[in-house]
């Protein structure tokens, strides 16, 4: 069985966190942002395997959310990342390997569409916090969905018909949203 596991961070406050120059080559070392033209290969998947596990495979990602407002101007950042050390592969082959790589574009997709959900939402700085907590918890409840809906009709990359129609509707998907795509720095909203 492949499972995935999400981390979710909710960075909601009212101002970025800025990192220091050793934390960035931490986070080069420990995280890959999901980018386009760049595919999960066997030595991304650093962890340790969990040998008491049923899996073949777990791919680990992180989608993340920060914001501020300053001087009456929202801004935002989203990022979406596999993370190496949390993500481990027992059995490695070709097809589980692009089985997992549709777990982290599942992530990427979702990201696209948190970004759509802000990008779109009425600035109301009266009820922001909890207005953008509510639409990040809904949209990975979305996205944790999906992703089991994927590992069930696919049966964990078993199903290699489904795992096929799964790896179209899911890169269909991510072209459908390619105007989302650019959320690393959204330009800013004033109220």
């Amino acid at each position: 069985m492949l499972f995935i596991q999400t981390f979710i961070s909710v960075a909601l406050s009212l101002a970025f966190i800025f990192q220091s120059p050793n934390e960035s080559k931490r986070s080069e070392d420990e995280f890959i942002d999901w980018q386009e033209n760049r595919r999960l290969n066997w030595t991304d998947f650093e962890g340790p395997v969990n040998h008491q596990s049923e899996a073949a495979a777990l791919t680990s990602t992180f989608l993340g959310f920060q914001y501020r407002v300053k001087n009456n101007v929202f801004s935002y950042n989203i990022a979406c990342r596999f993370a190496k050390k949390r993500s481990w592969g027992l059995i490695k082959n070709d097809w589980i390997l692009n089985h997992e790589q549709g777990h982290f574009d599942i992530s990427e997709l979702f990201a696209r569409y948190l970004h759509e959900a802000i990008t779109n939402y009425p600035l109301d700085f009266k009820n922001l916090k909890n207005d953008l907590d509510l639409i990040y918890q809904e949209h990975m409840e979305l996205k944790e969905e999906f992703q089991n809906l994927y590992d069930t009709e696919t049966d964990y990359s078993r199903n290699k018909e489904k795992q096929r129609e799964w790896t179209q509707k899911i890169n269909e998907l991510l072209v459908e949203m390619k105007d989302y795509s650019d959320y690393g720095d959204p330009l800013p909203k004033k109220n």
